[in-house]
């Protein structure tokens, strides 16, 4: 006997245990098959057909393959939450330490300047040199990506153009 794949439906209500919980057979089966079975469920043949019906293995598996989804899901959203507080503690204990965040690179800046204006002769020299590497690795930066961005100079031998006719004069040659 062929396997019969879910419905749509049936798919639907087990999504729905998977997420909510629900494990009353008698509940799923009647919400799997709205209102076909109406009138059905005072009988005693109703609980054997949805506990026959949850128990069955293609309704089994999609179960446990959404619920590992769903849980997947859950501790990938409970690792972002942590994330987030461990890192919102992290800046707040920064705050309360009084320190200044120095990851801004506005802060390094004018934390250079600063040294610069009041620090001693080595000082200075060191601040002036920091903040000349930091300028022109900027400039590069964005001269490079205007580059890409813009002209990007190919050589002959990379040029499928040039390949495919050099390819073809090398083959008239030889037959020659």
């Amino acid at each position: 006997m062929p396997r019969k794949e879910l419905t749509e439906r049936e798919r639907l209500v087990i999504e729905y245990a998977a997420l909510t919980g629900e494990n009353s057979a008698k509940r799923l089966y009647l919400a799997a098959y709205d209102g076909a079975l109406e009138g059905l469920q005072d009988r005693p043949s109703f609980n054997s057909a949805a506990s026959h019906w949850w128990a069955k293995d293609r309704v089994q598996e999609f179960y446990k393959e959404k619920l590992a989804t769903i849980q997947a899901r859950r501790n990938l959203e409970t690792e972002r939450i942590k994330n987030s507080l461990r890192a919102e503690m992290e800046r707040n204990a920064l705050a309360a330490s009084g320190l200044p965040d120095y990851s801004d690179s506005r802060l390094q800046v004018n934390k250079l300047n600063e040294i610069i204006a009041n620090g001693d002769a080595n000082t200075q020299l060191d601040a002036l040199k920091l903040l000349m590497g930091k300028a022109s690795a900027a400039a590069k930066e964005s001269e490079t990506k205007q580059i890409q961005r813009f002209y990007t100079p190919m050589r002959c031998h990379a040029c499928p153009l040039y390949r495919a006719e050099k390819t073809r004069i090398e083959r008239t040659n030889k037959n020659k």
